[in-house]
């Protein structure tokens, strides 16, 4: 009989629709896996065994609803589990969650952190005082090493999936795609022109949600949505990725490590981004390149250490010792 795993997620965040669809295939290869969160989450996941919880939880009008709203997710997520239950939380508020962290029972108790450790005040304070009951996982070894240290929570290290098949990948369009950029941000804007300029490529520019900005530049297509994401990140010569922060991942860069395509950080570099520069320092580029590059020996150790295998191996360490 197979271990019965709860992923549970609170916050159901867009951006982590990929991630738990891999996730939950993974591990449904050797394990039974139900997912609890939201209607829309549940029914983007795809996946056949689903706790729905209204969506009209999930709304976020204040900072103050928020909290309270997760409270309440939580409530209702764990009433639904068995005393016994074996949970992983893939996504989560700290200020809640460390409230809730208190009143579980159940047998293993496991979160994924994405964004929890880049919070202050209120939020760190919290997160810090999660209960003892429950083991983090992070997705960088230096993060897992960070959280042992400061929280000083059990941790454990699993690398992301790989969100992207990597076949049928290919450079034909011959234009470049800037993911996630602030581009109200003149210097970012100074950049991106000179890229433009000096590769002579069309670009695709994919605004992050705190960007504002109205004016244009030449061919360059900016948006806040892509429908098609995948195709243009699959066919681009070059991906630009703006990534500052310290302590939380970029599923875009393990996107275009997986699709082996070059990357250029564009603006400040945060510990992920030097950590990745670090541990494939062929991305390293002191001079925009130009033309692509291919990184082959890079893609076969990525894949690797992230691939299905070595994910449910890690797991399977974890929740069946």
């Amino acid at each position: 009989m197979k271990l019965k795993l709860y992923l549970i997620d609170a916050t159901a965040e867009k951006g982590h629709v990929l991630f738990l669809k891999k996730l939950t295939k993974i591990l449904s290869s050797r394990f039974e896996v139900q997912i609890i969160s939201s209607q829309a989450f549940c029914k983007a996941i795809g996946h056949s065994s689903i706790f729905e919880l209204d969506d009209r939880l999930f709304k976020r009008p204040t900072r103050y609803h928020f909290v309270i709203n997760q409270l309440r997710i939580l409530r209702k997520a764990i009433a639904h589990l068995p005393n016994n239950a074996t949970v992983i939380f893939t996504g989560t508020e700290n200020i809640s969650f460390s409230i809730i962290s208190y009143f579980l029972k159940h047998k293993k108790t496991y979160c994924y952190l994405h964004n929890n450790l880049d919070k202050k005040g209120l939020s760190r304070f919290f997160l810090k005082r999660t209960s003892k009951k429950v083991s983090f996982i992070a997705l960088t070894q230096y993060i897992n090493d960070y959280v042992e240290k400061e929280i000083g929570h059990t941790t454990h290290y699993i690398p992301h999936p790989l969100n992207l098949n990597p076949q049928n990948t290919n450079s034909s369009n011959n234009h470049v795609f800037g993911v996630n950029l602030d581009v109200s941000n003149p210097e970012i804007k100074r950049q991106l022109i000179e890229i433009q300029l000096l590769l002579g490529q069309k670009m695709y520019i994919k605004l992050n949600n705190k960007s504002k900005y109205s004016d244009t530049i030449p061919d360059v297509v900016i948006k806040k949505f892509y429908d098609n994401y995948e195709e243009v990140l699959r066919s681009a010569s070059l991906v630009i990725l703006e990534v500052s922060y310290n302590y939380r991942v970029s599923g875009v860069v393990y996107e275009c490590l997986a699709l082996n395509k070059p990357i250029y950080f564009i603006g400040k570099k945060g510990k992920f981004a030097l950590d990745i520069l670090k541990t494939y320092p062929e991305l390293s580029m002191e001079k925009m390149p130009l033309m692509p590059i291919v990184l082959e020996k890079r893609n076969r150790s990525y894949l690797i250490t992230h691939g299905d295998n070595s994910i449910l191996d890690k797991w399977a360490n974890i929740l069946l010792n």
